[in-house]
């Protein structure tokens, strides 16, 4: 999901890697935007704190700056891509862990059913 980022000059906001909402990487750096995977590349036509607008192949596309996220007009998100890979995991460890103290706790609710029972 999107966060806000720090705020920063103009030109350097968008600069970096992103992810698209297919998971294909993007690196946004001064004025160009290319796709390692593919070698593409698009050149922005127009940039500011909040919008920029590229163009690719015989078309202009257009993305507004929204909490971290650059949302296109053509139905595309872009999230900033993590550099810290090993955060995610750190969650699902905590996640998993609490899933596992959760699947032993039935058990013991079991038990005190049957000791009513047999009370």
């Amino acid at each position: 999901s999107c966060k806000g980022g720090s705020a920063q000059k103009a030109g350097a906001v968008f600069d970096g890697d992103w992810v698209d909402k297919r998971g294909s990487t993007v690196h946004v750096k001064g004025m160009s935007i290319t796709w390692p995977s593919s070698g593409r590349e698009a050149i922005i036509t127009k940039l500011d704190g909040e919008s920029l607008t590229m163009h690719f192949g015989a078309s202009s596309y257009h993305a507004r700056y929204v909490d971290g996220c650059l949302v296109w007009d053509v139905d595309d998100v872009w999230e900033r891509a993590s550099p810290k890979l090993a955060a995610p995991k750190v969650t699902h460890s905590i996640a998993h862990a609490e899933s596992t103290t959760v699947a032993t706790t039935p058990p013991a609710e079991e038990s005190e059913a049957d000791n009513k029972v047999r009370a």
